[in-house]
């Protein structure tokens, strides 16, 4: 992973474009400090993205029926209403994330060592 300094990156930014569509990914840094990357976007990864939705419960639960309101004042229409909710939890859906999680842990461990890596690299050699 390269790392490139702002004024670097507005100087050659069609360069760095090419580079990016080729399947690299960029640092860009305010001086030594890293503040962004710059990596090919897809448009299946967005899809997927905002098909997993967000937050950690989106997909485990189903939407609160209609018709479940209730006084919270009244703690017999309050429980009723938890446990309807409750019941509608999705273990499978948690398994699931649980697994994707944990296959996708040796890419996420070895992006960060090369990232890693290239700070390193990039801090001694400014030094």
């Amino acid at each position: 992973m390269t790392i490139v300094t702002v004024h670097a990156a507005k100087t050659n930014f069609s360069e760095l474009l090419r580079r990016v569509e080729a399947g690299e990914e960029i640092i860009i840094a305010r001086g030594d400090k890293p503040v962004a990357i710059l990596k090919n976007y897809s448009l299946e990864e967005s899809a997927r993205r905002r098909k997993a939705g967000r937050g950690s419960w989106a997909g485990k639960m189903d939407p609160i029926p209609d018709g479940v309101f209730f006084d919270p004042r009244d703690s017999t229409s309050l429980a009723d209403a938890m446990i309807q909710v409750a019941s509608s939890f999705s273990h499978e859906a948690e398994q699931e994330q649980r697994a994707r999680a944990r296959a996708s842990l040796p890419m996420r461990f070895a992006a960060f060592g090369e990232r890693y890596q290239a700070i390193a690299l990039e801090t001694l050699a400014s030094k």
